[in-house]
């Protein structure tokens, strides 16, 4: 079966959320790579861009960007 990942997965993989471990674990056991389309990267580009943006005008809100070390 081919898992498509959805844009909450990807922010949980690459965005420090409360889920982040369950998506790290779940991406470390995985055999394969996931497929990536085209609507999936518009729309996970422009979940960053909320974020950044929302972050850049209230420090309160949004989510820090994980480094490479720390997504594993």
């Amino acid at each position: 079966m081919i898992c498509y990942p959805d844009t909450s997965y990807l922010c949980s993989v690459y965005r420090k959320q409360i889920h982040t471990p369950t998506a790290l674990a779940y991406r470390n056991k995985m055999a394969e790579s996931l497929p990536f389309t085209r609507l999936l990267e518009f729309e996970f580009l422009q979940s960053i861009e909320l974020q950044v943006w929302l972050h850049t005008h209230d420090r309160s809100k949004g989510s820090d960007i994980l480094t490479s070390g720390e997504s594993g």
